[in-house]
């Protein structure tokens, strides 16, 4: 007799949770997008950042002037910090939503199973 598999894999259990997040898939989609949008901003930091050096290089072949260079740069690091917050925040949200699902269903579960499993013990005892 051949020995059964006992864990899931993880795609199934990806599967499952997806499923049970039914209704929170709205703030799922929210913080993909915030994720997204948040790593575009990192990247203008870097982008503005090396404009600002090409600028201290060759001061005449970037024609933007330095305050404005400064503001994107600074500008693109308060945004992405205000997104990334966001993004956290939802994440959060989800897990600790999906959280109290499972919890209710696990003790609901062992609600359902205790009496029977006491009332063997009390057996055993006598």
């Amino acid at each position: 007799m051949a020995k059964q598999k006992l864990r899931r894999s993880g795609a199934k259990i990806m599967a499952s949770l997806i499923v049970l997040l039914g209704s929170l898939s709205y703030i799922m989609i929210l913080a993909v997008i915030n994720g997204s949008i948040g790593q575009l901003f990192a990247l203008g930091v870097t982008l503005f950042g090396s404009v600002g050096v090409a600028k201290s290089i060759a001061p005449l072949s970037i024609a933007m002037p330095w305050w404005a260079i400064v503001v994107c740069a600074v500008g693109c690091g308060v945004l992405r910090g205000l997104l990334r917050y966001i993004e956290q925040y939802s994440n959060h949200y989800i897990a600790f939503r999906l959280l109290a699902t499972l919890r209710d269903k696990i003790f609901g579960a062992l609600r359902v199973l205790c009496p029977a499993k006491l009332e063997g013990k009390q057996r055993e005892a006598s």
